[in-house]
């Protein structure tokens, strides 16, 4: 908590800006959820195999971010196969051109 009060004291000067960690993990991150409220979380990334339905890739971050995940998913994943992923079927937050050309070009 000392931590995060001096960082919070950085980037507000006004006392209503009270500092708050997770008791319960203090690497969560507090994000935005669907119904409109915010609780601290982790995002959990899965790439699974189509077919067979198997899991073949995990993520676990406090990033509230996608996009970053695509190109090291899609390694983590050939990498555990040991076979080069040839179709991709992403959430649209993991869409980042960069990402698509890379595999693209790997293939």
């Amino acid at each position: 908590m000392p931590e995060v009060e001096a960082s919070k004291a950085k980037r507000h000067s006004k006392p209503e800006y009270r500092a708050r960690v997770s008791t319960a993990d203090p690497e969560a991150r507090v994000m935005k959820m669907p119904n409109g409220g915010s609780n601290p979380v982790f995002n959990v990334q899965l790439a699974s195999d189509p077919d067979s339905r198997a899991i073949v890739g995990v993520s676990v971050s406090n990033s509230g971010a996608d996009a970053p995940f695509s190109e090291p998913m899609r390694q983590q994943v050939e990498q555990r196969t040991g076979r080069k992923v040839s179709e991709h079927l992403i959430d649209g937050g993991y869409a980042i051109l960069d990402a698509i050309d890379s595999a693209a070009a790997e293939k």
